[in-house]
């Protein structure tokens, strides 16, 4: 019977001619998406201490011209270099290595750390030095920072060791009394690039001492911290004097500790900050110890002076050792009390270095942090309140009342700061620069509440954006010279 149209046809249907086009399309989208061929570089593939000979050594560098591209060496040719004095110095030399190494040794290399097998333990040097100056995608593979992983094969001779430590050469360790020292050495190994761990070229220290110093420049808002201590003991213009020739010379310790940094491989960057804070703290309190002593203050006041000296000399350092991290916080700290100090010397006056000008000016200081506690608290309500209004702008179309309503967040917020203001205005900072009886009606006026929080409100505007400017600049500023810094070791 012939079957009606309407019978479903279940034969296997051919696939399309074009579906072998398939798997190929994939594969050139994944060549797409990926790198390319890693090229492992030039690298000390085996030691060997001479069996006979005390401070004889032999290496073999391997991968040398090793690449992918169609009728290269797959394989790459490998060099034999020999030395007498430990590993200090190579020269080329032919020499067979056997199938085991003489006095083999078990060596762990776990990331940038090397562990023998008696537990001593090695640091591969200079990580923020290398982290500033060496950026591994800016380099072909002949210039590879790159060091062998997992257990390797080491040779020793008696209380000396060799350990193959990649692109870098051989690492030594050698008895030297109860003591054990470390040498990496390359010297005389041309088919390798060690990684450069100094920097000695004289205009290339100058621009980078010149960029450290002046994005951001620490140097000018150290001295106008320590400015704020010392007008507690001299006039105002004096104070900025003395702290300017003092920042002066702490400039000179730190571009002579940059230059240390830069060109001798003993310390890396935080042991010199370290070296440098404790200069800077110590110059900043005795100083400030010496000018009360001149001044014949109270041993109450000269307490609180270097202690205060002590925490602003702490405040620029904090900001170096964050680097990248946080030095947004030094300005928004140092403009917050700026801003809001100018404020309250409006209205309580600046006081003058004498005993009671310098109760009149801790007021106004006091209430200058006081009011960045507030101004913080003010910050988190608002970021709050932008946070609750822009998180309703989610995926699947929220209503016009939904977002409405959301966004009345912004202005609820920023009421409930300006509250806030007032609040702390009129309970407490009011009244201590409220003024004396005998006050004309005009300046008593001026002194209202409203128009302090009024100059608060503005000034915490000001501050915020001034903050945000230089943060802003700085971090364009510090990415352009992290860029300049990571080409500084191309020429290997």
């Amino acid at each position: 019977m012939r079957p009606s149209s309407e019978t479903t046809d279940t034969t296997p249907q051919k696939a399309p001619h074009f579906i072998w086009m398939l798997p190929l399309v994939m594969l050139f989208a994944a060549a797409l998406a990926c790198d390319d061929y890693y090229v492992p570089p030039p690298m000390v593939g085996r030691v060997e201490a001479d069996a006979t000979t005390a401070g004889r050594v032999y290496a073999e560098v391997v991968n040398i011209g090793l690449t992918y591209s169609a009728n290269s060496n797959q394989s790459g040719e490998r060099a034999t270099y020999e030395s007498d004095d430990y590993g200090m110095n190579w020269r080329p030399y032919e020499h067979v290595f056997g199938e085991t190494v003489n006095g083999s040794v078990a060596v762990e290399v776990y990331g940038e750390m090397v562990t023998l097998n008696d537990g001593s333990t090695w640091w591969f040097p200079r990580s923020i030095f290398r982290g500033f100056f060496y950026d591994s995608s800016s380099y072909t593979s002949e210039n590879r920072f790159e060091l062998p992983s997992g257990i390797i094969n080491g040779s020793q001779q008696g209380a000396v060791t060799y350990v193959p430590l990649g692109t870098e050469g051989v690492l030594i360790r050698r008895a030297d009394g109860a003591n054990w020292q470390w040498t990496l050495s390359a010297k005389g190994m041309d088919t390798l690039s060690p990684l450069p761990l100094t920097i000695t070229e004289p205009s290339t220290i100058l621009r980078i001492v010149l960029l450290a110093l002046f994005i951001p420049p620490f140097a000018l808002i150290h001295a106008y911290l320590l400015s704020r201590v010392w007008v507690y003991l001299l006039p105002a213009d004096e104070a900025r004097q003395a702290a300017l020739r003092t920042t002066g010379g702490l400039v000179v310790v730190a571009i002579i500790g940059i230059i240390l940094w830069l060109t001798n491989t003993t310390f890396d960057l935080y042991e010199m900050i370290a070296v440098v804070t404790a200069i800077v703290v110590m110059v900043g309190v005795s100083l400030t110890v010496y000018m009360a002593m001149q001044r014949k203050v109270s041993d109450y006041t000269r307490n609180r002076l270097a202690v205060g000296a002590l925490i602003v000399s702490l405040v620029v350092p904090g900001g170096v050792a964050a680097i990248f991290a946080a030095w947004w916080v030094v300005f928004g700290l140092v403009f917050a009390f700026w801003a809001y100090q100018r404020v309250y010397m409006k209205f309580r006056g600046s006081g003058e270095p004498t005993a009671e000008g310098r109760v009149q000016r801790w007021q106004t200081d006091r209430l200058a942090l006081e009011t960045m506690g507030i101004g913080l608290v003010v910050g988190v309500v608002i970021s709050l309140g932008l946070y609750f209004a822009l998180n309703g702008f989610g995926v699947g179309g929220p209503s016009l009342r939904f977002l409405m309503e959301r966004l009345l967040a912004i202005p609820i917020s920023i009421f409930a700061a300006y509250k806030i203001f007032q609040i702390y205005v009129r309970r407490h900072a009011h009244r201590v620069i409220e003024p004396k009886p005998d006050i004309d009606t005009e300046a008593y006026v001026a002194l209202e509440s409203r128009t302090l929080v009024r100059r608060l409100t503005v000034h915490t505007v000001l501050w915020v954006v001034l903050a945000l400017i230089a943060s802003i600049a700085t971090f364009f500023g510090q990415a352009w010279a992290y860029g300049w810094f990571t080409t500084l070791l191309r020429g290997r």
